[in-house]
Parts: C-alpha cells; structure tokens; sequence
C-alpha cells in the first residue's frame, strides 16, 4: 500500500507540474490585465499554441483529468488511514484550493473554451468584462477566488512536485509566505477591477460576441 500510494503521488505531481504549464502561462497573463490590451495581446499570441490539439489534450486536458482523480484517490486513501498528523495551514490551503478548482474547472472551461468551440467566437478579457457587468455579486468574488485559488494552488503544488521529483527549488521563508500570498491575492484584486473598468476604459462590456451569445439564450437583455 505504501508503494502504491508513492506512485500515487509521483502520478499527481507530473500530471500537476504538466498542466501547470499551461495554467502558469494563463495565470501570469491574467495579472497583465490592468496594463490596457496587455491581455488580450498575450492571449491572441498564445491561442494558436494552447488550442492545438496536441497540447489542449496532451498538456491540459488529459493532465487535468489524472490529477483530479488521483487527488480524489488519495484522499480517500488519507481518510481511510486516519493520518494523525494534520498539515500546516499552507498544505491546508493547498488542498482546499485544489478542491475549489475542481469544483469549478468544468463551468469555467464550458463558460470560456466550450462557448468559444460552440460558437467560433474568441472569448477573452471582454466576457470576463460582460460577466462583471452582467452578475457583478457572483462574479467579483468568484473571479478573486478562481484567481487567486489558481495561482496559489499552482505555484505550492509545483514546488511540492519539484521536491518529489528530486529538483532543489528555494523555499519561501515562514515569515515571508504571508506577505507572497498577500501580493498575489493583490494582484488577482487588481486584474479584476481592471477588468470591471474601474482602472482603465474596457469598452462597453456588452458589445461583444460572447455577450450576445448569453442574449441569445435568454439570460440577459442587453442595452
């Protein structure tokens, strides 16, 4: 049980540390939002790339599938066992994270990716803008966790991963993880509101084609 459960983990860190190719990639873009059309830009550079079908189902999907369900796996196996030892609060927030996105990854790639194949239509920094507009109580907060459940969950779970796999990576001080964790959730807040339009001009959030494909389902009136 303990071998099997050892490739368990090394099965979660290589499928975590491949996706995180991608979701490092689309997590650091996301922070370029307040710079004007700096999101935009990067993700129509990126597109071609992460769209291939090579790469949406070798790197992302297939990836993703395995670490969801090998998280799965081996939480049950830590229930079953009864592990005395709880983790500290930064392992803590590492699971919970990871049981938030995988919570929400199928919404989120069905609101973006699967609208984006069903319609031919590019989303992007404008339906996060709509989103903002059009639910603003759901989305604000929904955004700042998704963002910042993302990153935190990424940038632990690769530095966790990299151990497992035997690579040295420098570790973040006690004292210092407050102050990394409150720079990142910082920045997750500023993209938001960027996106929102309270920092720069983003157009009317309503004029777009992802916004009208919701107009056409019924769910919203637009102006």
């Amino acid at each position: 049980m303990q071998r099997s459960r050892k490739r368990l983990l090394l099965v979660q860190a290589i499928s975590g540390a491949t996706f995180a190719t991608f979701a490092l990639a689309h997590l650091v873009n996301v922070l370029l939002a307040p710079i004007p059309g700096a999101f935009d830009a990067v993700a129509s550079w990126m597109r071609p790339i992460y769209t291939h079908p090579l790469i949406e189902f070798g790197v992302m999907l297939v990836p993703l599938v395995v670490h969801v369900v090998v998280g799965v796996m081996l939480a049950l196996d830590r229930r079953r066992r009864g592990t005395a030892a709880k983790p500290d609060v930064w392992a803590r927030a590492h699971r919970w994270s990871g049981w938030f996105l995988a919570t929400v990854i199928v919404g989120h790639t069905a609101a973006e990716r699967g609208i984006a194949l069903a319609y031919g239509i590019v989303t992007g920094g404008p339906s996060v803008s709509f989103a903002l507009w059009w639910q603003p109580v759901f989305f604000y907060p929904y955004f700042l966790l998704l963002g910042s459940a993302g990153l935190y969950h990424t940038l632990f779970g690769l530095s966790r991963a990299a151990r497992l796999l035997g690579v040295r990576v420098p570790r973040v001080s006690a004292r210092a993880r407050p102050l990394a964790a409150g720079a990142l959730v910082a920045s997750v807040v500023l993209a938001i509101v960027a996106w929102g339009g309270w920092l720069n001009d983003v157009g009317d959030p309503t004029d777009n084609d992802y916004a009208r494909v919701y107009e056409s389902w019924g769910l919203v009136e637009l102006p």
